[in-house]
């Protein structure tokens, strides 16, 4: 993204031991961008259906892109992992327009008319605008208003610490392992099998409160894990939930 290459510099990319130019533009940097933002636009459009927020995802890809750059295939480089992390928040960033206006329709009951042609046009369309736009707002923004970008800040931290890139990689698809176990085991009576993890608990009636007072808690690490992910944003999103849920009781 671009606040992340003004992060990382705008030099030639030379290395500094050789006049070899790094590798950036490369087809394991393209197919792992466009594989790795394929899954993430599948998981944060299901995310984002469940809990109305969305993530770009640009760190999460860059972690990804050195797990498999370095720890997997045994080179890359900062400017080919750059190219990763873009590529695969671009493909996932195009789904948030999506998941907030098809549920719309959905619930107007408009969803018999919907024309999947068009809806896939008119994502692509705002995709190529955002990119339009943001060419010539770039110089603006970033070299001369020097906005912060914080997302930009943490996306070119893990960019520019391969080993501590891998680490991460390593922490998150352990994470994923786990979810995806703890999800399995609690759908196990859908499965017929006994029930070891429930999907809620009802704090309301372990904490003997009235019957109108609804407070169970979903034990979900995936919305555990979008949380982190938010931090105090998420805060917001909490309360809102909790607002339109006891505004809509009779």
């Amino acid at each position: 993204m671009a606040d992340a290459n003004w992060k990382l510099g705008e030099a030639s990319w030379k290395r500094k031991d050789s006049d070899e130019t790094c590798r950036e533009v490369t087809p394991a940097a393209i197919i792992l961008g466009v594989i790795w933002g394929a899954f993430m636009a599948a998981s944060f459009t299901y995310a984002g259906m469940i809990m109305g927020f969305t993530s770009g995802g640009s760190a999460i890809a860059a972690i990804v892109g050195w797990g498999v750059l370095r720890g997997i295939l045994k080179k890359g480089t900062v400017v080919e992992n750059n190219i990763v992390q873009t590529i695969a928040s671009a493909v996932n960033i195009s789904v948030s327009g999506v998941i907030f206006t098809i549920p719309a329709l959905y619930i107007m009951g408009l969803h018999e008319e919907i024309n999947t042609t068009y809806f896939f046009l008119a994502t692509a369309a705002g995709a190529i605008l955002g990119i339009t736009f943001i060419i010539p707002l770039r110089k603006q923004m970033i070299e001369i208003d020097r906005l912060r970008f914080p997302t930009g800040t943490a996306v070119a931290t893990v960019l520019k610490t391969p080993g501590s890139g891998i680490e991460k990689a390593r922490l998150l698809f352990l994470g994923m392992a786990v979810s995806a176990a703890v999800y399995l085991v609690q759908q196990f009576p859908v499965l017929g099998l006994p029930e070891i993890i429930p999907e809620y608990i009802d704090l309301g009636a372990i904490l003997h409160l009235p019957e109108w007072v609804s407070f169970a808690m979903a034990l979900s690490l995936m919305v555990f894990g979008m949380g982190l992910i938010t931090g105090r944003n998420g805060l917001i999103v909490l309360a809102g939930g909790i607002l339109s849920y006891y505004s809509s009781r009779p």
